[in-house]
């Protein structure tokens, strides 16, 4: 009867929580809250970061892809070829100028056509010689463009042998496709070779 008569006086006892109390499990509340939005806002750039790299991998296989196929149908073999092909591409930048029923056998109206019905925003980022170079090429792609890309002749890559074989590394002439697209962590660009047919 003693006993439950002092749980009696416990539940209707007025005393509350003390305003330590309060303020401990206030700023407990806040640390475990800001610990766990902060993760939640990492996640979530984390998320949209890779998602935005895949998309951009993405576009810029389908592009390198494109481009890559193009130009090796074209059987360019030479630096005269390659250089005549870029400067028909440097006068064809815009896909909107181009009537697709008239290509006169055009193979830079067929790239830049195909590749904006690809992506349709997509620029073409001209190429152009360097000055006193007669076969080195600079181009600049612009800041405020989510999609470009860009085609270089005349570059050159080495090709290592096989371990043990006895060759030597050897240099392969081609065009080099440049493409840039712009993520939520910035511009990603990618690159692809593509050898001078023989």
């Amino acid at each position: 009867m003693l006993k439950k008569k002092k749980m009696i006086r416990k539940c209707r006892s007025k005393k509350g929580m003390t305003l330590i109390e309060l303020l401990v499990g206030v700023t407990i509340v806040v640390i475990v809250f800001a610990s766990c939005l902060g993760a939640l806002v990492n996640g979530y750039t984390t998320t949209m970061y890779n998602s935005d790299e895949n998309r951009a991998a993405s576009l810029n296989e389908s592009v390198n892809e494109l481009i890559g196929n193009m130009v090796s149908k074209m059987k360019i073999s030479n630096s005269e070829e390659a250089a005549d092909f870029i400067d028909e591409l440097s006068g064809l930048s815009d896909p909107d100028e181009i009537d697709p029923s008239d290509y006169d056998d055009s193979n830079g109206q067929a790239l830049i056509f195909a590749v904006s019905r690809q992506i349709p925003d997509v620029v073409y980022v001209p190429a152009t010689l360097k000055s006193g170079s007669t076969n080195e090429y600079t181009y600049e792609f612009n800041n405020n463009v989510s999609y470009q890309y860009t085609i270089i002749p005349d570059t050159e890559t080495t090709l290592n042998p096989i371990a043990g074989s006895g060759n030597d590394p050897y240099t392969v002439s081609g065009f080099t496709i440049k493409t840039c697209f712009q993520s939520a962590a910035g511009p990603i660009t990618y690159e692809s070779f593509i050898a001078y047919a023989k």
